[in-house]
């Protein structure tokens, strides 16, 4: 083993980013990474608001580098790269083998859109966390940590300017109810109270801060 093998700790490092809302927010989180010692490489992703990482644990901890995101006013979450030791197995969007290899080991666990779980309840059993089990209602509240919401940015410069933005807007306020094109496509509604916040924005076209962004994030 060589003296720089056992010196060095590397390691690939996942986040979860917050905050971001548009490229230049990216190139600045990335900017930052980058000039963190014992980061060896950092590339961000706007578009899934994440940023992966390598770097030399002997030289860095985790917690340094999410307070240098936290510095710029942005907001990062750590979690490790898919373990290659064979606890985990990429079945892609394949949910019928995905359901086989659980019928196989009942101590694993698959993941799954809740559109699948709940068409098969019978055969699948969602997991619980921090005490609240996956339910239509517990998604639409953002209780279950494990959903995700969907959004969508405009940039008011683009109004009047790109042909179709402005349609585009209505159309979407016309399938988020209970019965539209979204929900039939496997998602869950936001609440009425949201929508009709949501409807506010389109309609005025409310300027969107990054403390907007900030404190959905932390409410969900």
């Amino acid at each position: 083993m060589s003296k720089q093998s056992e010196e060095e700790q590397n390691t690939r490092l996942n986040l979860n980013l917050s905050g971001m809302t548009c490229a230049a927010c990216a190139l600045k989180i990335s900017d930052t990474l980058n000039s963190v010692e014992g980061v060896k490489h950092a590339e961000v992703v706007l578009t899934t608001e994440s940023a992966t990482l390598d770097i030399d644990e002997s030289k860095v901890d985790i917690d340094q580098i999410l307070q240098s995101v936290k510095a710029i006013g942005y907001k990062a979450k750590a979690c490790r790269a898919m373990r290659t030791d064979g606890a985990y197995i990429e079945a892609g969007e394949q949910d019928n083998l995905i359901v086989q290899k659980l019928q196989n080991d009942a101590e694993s666990f698959g993941i799954f859109g809740f559109s699948y779980l709940d068409q098969n309840s019978d055969t699948l059993q969602g997991a619980i966390l921090s005490g609240v089990e996956p339910s239509f209602e517990a998604i639409a509240e953002g209780k279950y940590k494990a959903s995700r919401a969907l959004y969508f940015y405009v940039k008011h410069n683009h109004m009047g300017v790109v042909p179709g933005v402005q349609e585009y807007m209505e159309e979407w306020t016309k399938h988020w109810g209970d019965d539209g094109a979204l929900a039939d496509a496997g998602m869950i509604p936001m609440p009425e109270n949201e929508r009709l916040e949501m409807l506010e924005r389109v309609s005025n076209l409310v300027v969107l801060t990054e403390n907007d962004l900030i404190n959905k994030v932390a409410a969900k």
